[in-house]
């Protein structure tokens, strides 16, 4: 039990380091672009179905993954800043939910492994293509006092490849 609370002690003082909540509060630059503190999250222009239709529209389904049949989701996160622009697009998950292609299950464990890795690969491309060329989201909004300030922040979204 003391070895616990010994534990507890040293990472509570460690967090407590990190923080320098003085520069925090008088550098307010640093709070705007404090990611992830928002009251009013960030939007596509024309809301969510608008949003819903641009991924129908413009999201190609990748050549290798057609061929075999492969469909999959790529959860991608990205940075709205606050005036409205994408940034820091990544991949953070990328799933292969089906394939049909039969032949795909006739070979060896290490080529299945390999065209998986392509699959994953054709589908956080094309959902970084997707996400690079959207117009400009209404920034995340903060109360600060009785006004609203653009902020920016962290939006996952997952795409999704059916055929």
């Amino acid at each position: 039990m003391r070895h616990i609370l010994l534990l507890w002690f040293c990472l509570f003082s460690v967090c407590l380091s990190a923080q320098n909540t003085e520069s925090l509060a008088n550098d307010t630059t640093q709070r705007q672009h404090f990611i992830g503190l928002y009251d009013i999250h960030p939007q596509f222009p024309g809301g969510l179905d608008a949003l819903l239709a641009y991924l129908k529209n413009y999201t190609r389904y990748p050549k290798i993954a057609e061929r075999y049949g492969v469909e999959g989701r790529a959860t991608m996160s990205f940075i709205v800043d606050t005036e409205g622009r994408i940034k820091e697009i990544s991949a953070t998950e990328v799933l292969i939910t089906k394939i049909y292609d039969a032949n795909f299950y006739a070979l060896t464990e290490n080529d299945q492994k390999i065209l998986k890795e392509r699959f994953a690969r054709s589908f956080a491309r094309e959902a970084y293509r997707v996400i690079k060329a959207m117009p400009k989201w209404k920034p995340g909004l903060q109360q600060d006092g009785n006004t609203m300030r653009e902020v920016e922040v962290k939006y996952t979204l997952p795409i999704t490849f059916n055929m």
